[in-house]
């Protein structure tokens, strides 16, 4: 009788204990659901040398011999470390610092992570001629630019 007189006391007690918890879980905010939209951020971080770039289709990659992947250059801003350097639109970056280029998002990457000030070797195919590009990332103090995957 002991024994069930105890085991009663213990289910009451686990049953409290779990409306309680269940109590204080309940009264905790939701965060709410994540929204998409664009708007403009302010951004200090990395470096820029002052160029767009694309990604190369399979197409465009058969018609350079030679070339396994790469970014083509499709704007270059005057007065940028690009332009100072001799870029021009329709190059196609293929390496980076000796790293192979494989895509836009990863020469992003590698430009951004170099710091401002330290040149570094850039090749690129021209007119169907490989070359190296000396270029001097800078460090960006502040940009201002639409994002659509933050709010």
């Amino acid at each position: 009788m002991k024994m069930f007189r105890f085991g009663i006391f213990g289910l009451i007690l686990a049953g409290c204990v779990a409306a309680a918890v269940g109590t204080l879980v309940a009264q905790e905010p939701r965060p709410e659901p994540e929204r998409r939209g664009r708007f403009m951020m302010l951004d200090g971080r990395g470096s820029q040398i002052g160029v767009m770039v694309q990604d190369l289709d399979a197409e465009e990659l058969k018609g350079l011999s030679g070339v396994t992947s790469g970014v083509r250059i499709s704007d270059v801003d005057s007065e940028s470390p690009a332009a100072k350097a001799g870029l021009q639109e329709g190059d196609v970056v293929v390496e980076f610092d000796g790293e192979r280029i494989r895509s836009a998002r990863q020469f992003s990457r590698l430009v951004s992570e170099t710091v401002g000030g330290r040149s570094v070797k850039l090749g690129i195919v021209r007119n169907g001629q490989r070359q190296t590009i000396d270029v001097m990332p800078e460090s960006r103090a502040f940009s201002w630019g639409f994002d659509g995957d933050r709010i």
